[in-house]
C-alpha cells in the first residue's frame, strides 16, 4: 500500500488486533480450566462500548465533511490556476506579433510547466 496513512497506522492496528486475540485466547483457556470467576474479570460491560461507537461515528462524520471541504477548495484553486494559465496563453497568442514567436513559445512552455511544478512543490512524492 502506498498510502502514508496506512503505513502510519499499520503497526498500532496490528498490535491491537494481536493483543485482543491473545486476551481472547487467555479468556477461553481460563474457561476451559474451570476458572470462570477469574475469566469474568476479563469481560467488560457493553454500555461504554456502545456510547463510544456513537461518539466515534460523529467524529468520523465531521472529519469526512472537513476533508471533503478541503478537497473541494483545493480543486477550486487548481481549476483557477489552470484557467489563468489558459487565459495567459490565449493573451500571448493575441499579442504574438509584438512578443515574437520564440518568446511566446517560452512563455507557453513555462505556463504549461507551472501546474506540474506547483503540484510537486505541494506534494513532493
Amino acid at each position: 500500500a502506498n498510502s502514508a496513512i496506512l503505513r502510519s497506522i499499520r503497526f498500532p492496528v496490528t498490535f491491537m488486533t494481536l493483543w485482543g486475540f491473545c486476551i481472547s485466547l487467555f479468556h477461553k483457556q481460563l474457561l476451559k480450566m474451570g476458572k470462570a470467576d477469574l475469566a469474568a474479570n476479563f469481560c467488560i460491560p457493553s454500555q461504554p462500548h456502545s456510547l463510544m461507537v456513537s461518539a466515534m461515528g460523529l467524529l468520523l462524520v465531521f472529519r469526512t465533511n472537513s476533508a471533503y471541504q478541503r478537497f473541494a477548495e483545493g480543486r477550486k484553486i487548481w481549476e483557477e490556476i489552470l484557467s489563468v494559465a489558459r487565459d495567459l496563453s490565449r493573451l500571448g497568442k493575441l499579442y504574438e506579433p509584438q512578443l515574437g514567436s520564440a518568446k511566446l513559445r517560452r512563455v507557453n512552455r513555462l505556463l504549461a510547466a507551472f501546474p506540474y511544478l506547483l503540484r510537486f512543490r505541494i506534494r513532493p512524492n
